[in-house]
């Protein structure tokens, strides 16, 4: 059974980078506006908003609204589930939608952070991957490109916090590596 829905996962996973080619046009359609205006704020260095991140981050928005929206027919599901661990049986594949649900919103629990000072904060970057997710639930509700799901909720704001999560310790890491180089930096200088 694990092995049937990891198998399943990566499955879903590779098949999502189809719309990659899509994400990264148009993050690279923002990269060109946000070069342009950050040529008109050169002067003020601290407003410059940053593009590779700002790209990534495009990238990933694109990707997930194709695989929960635009990749759909209008109309073709119209089901709400309001039960918590409703949608969950013994399945692979169930399995796999709530793994597959933790993992789609783990990017924005790293790349929000990296883009806005303010999302470093745990509860209001959780927060934020909720909203998203109720976002795209209620989206999908209104136009029949998928089913409202608590579990949905429960996952993809799950799966937010484990970003921030990943992003807190890797973002640890660096800062308790970094002040070691700057004086090894200083050391070397001096001789």
């Amino acid at each position: 059974m694990l092995t049937d829905t990891l198998t399943l996962v990566i499955k879903d996973v590779l098949n999502a980078f189809r719309y990659f080619p899509q994400g990264l046009l148009i993050g690279l359609l923002v990269a060109i506006f946000l070069l342009l205006f950050n040529i008109r704020r050169k002067k003020a260095q601290k407003n410059r908003i940053p593009i590779i991140k700002s790209i990534l981050y495009t990238i990933y928005i694109i990707v997930v609204l194709y695989l929960t929206l635009f990749s759909r027919e209008a109309g073709s599901r119209d089901t709400v589930n309001l039960t918590v661990f409703g949608t969950i049986s013994a399945t692979p594949r169930a399995y796999s939608y709530v793994i597959e649900n933790i993992l789609l919103f783990v990017p924005w629990g790293i790349l929000l952070p990296l883009l806005f000072q303010r999302c470093r904060h745990p509860i209001l970057c959780t927060m934020t991957g909720l909203a998203a997710s109720l976002f795209i639930e209620i989206t999908q509700l209104l136009t029949h490109r998928g089913f409202f799901q608590l579990d949905d909720l429960i996952m993809n704001t799950l799966g937010t916090f484990t970003g921030w999560f990943l992003y807190f310790v890797i973002s640890a890491v660096f800062r308790y590596m970094r002040p070691t180089s700057k004086k090894k930096n200083k050391r070397s200088k001096r001789i």
